[in-house]
Formats: structure tokens, sequence, C-alpha cells
């Protein structure tokens, strides 16, 4: 994988799949972040099994390739690079990551060994709310914290 991205596009991005990677995960791919390319597009996705998150991100695409790194790693290098171009190179299980002034080698995993993510939402089994009903029911669906008396123990 060989491509240049934008850091405002290439963090918020990474930001937001950073939030559904599993933090203490039994598998530690799960505490990764995926990233593909398609065509024009970088996909960057991620997922702790329950819930999943992908996002396509328009890069320019020099090779075809995915990689998995740790999403903290990744998260908290890109967020602090210059407002600039970055270039993204995956070679084996390692990301090279180069802006102005600065180049780094992240080490990930094989892509292979991340979870298959669904593409597609099934509408038959789906149900849509308007966002204004669900933060209606949202805060009635909060289990609320029991009191409990000292003595009962």
């Amino acid at each position: 994988m060989k491509l240049t991205i934008l850091q405002e596009n290439l963090a918020k991005a990474v930001t937001q799949a950073s939030r559904f990677a599993s933090t203490h995960a039994q598998l530690p791919v799960l505490s990764n972040i995926l990233l593909s390319t398609d065509k024009t597009k970088l996909n960057i996705s991620s997922t702790n099994l329950e819930i999943s998150v992908s996002t396509l991100v328009g890069a320019k695409i020099e090779e075809e390739g995915e990689i998995s790194i740790p999403s903290k790693t990744l998260s908290d290098l890109v967020s602090n690079l210059p407002k600039d171009t970055i270039a993204l190179e995956s070679d084996k299980e390692q990301l090279k990551i180069s802006a102005p002034g600065f180049s780094s080698k992240v080490l990930g995993m094989n892509a292979s060994d991340f979870p298959k993510i669904p593409n597609s939402v099934n509408k038959e089994k789906s149900v849509t709310l308007l966002k204004s009903d669900l933060m209606k029911i949202l805060p009635k669906s909060v289990l609320q914290p029991v009191l409990m008396k000292p003595d009962l123990f």
C-alpha cells in the first residue's frame, strides 16, 4: 500500500475509528485499525466484535494494499502531525508514515487477521429512527444506579 492523504482527513477518520477499537481485548487485533485502499479512497475500519465502523476518505492511491495498525499509536501519531500532506507506505507488517520534517515506522499486523466487517445493512432486519426520537428514548434506557443499604451486607 502506498498513498498520500491530508492530515486533517486522516486524523478525523482515525479518531472516529479508534473509538470503536477495544482497549483491553483478548485478541490483540481488536485494538487495531484496519487501513485498506479502494481505488481512490482509503478505508479505515475498526471493531470490538459488537459494533464496527468503516469510513472512506479520499486519498491519492499509488499502490493498493491493507494493513492493521494499533489504534492508539496511530491516533496519537497522526493527531500530532502538521496539517499537511502525509505519505503512508506499508511493507509487510510495517507502516511508514512521512510528513514534512517527520518520518516514522509503526509495527502492525497482517490484515488477514482482522475480523471481517459487514459492508451493508440488511434493510429488512434494520430499524430507522429519527434522531429526535432516539434522543428521547435513550435516557430512559440507561439503568439508574441502585442504592444499597450497608446493613444488607
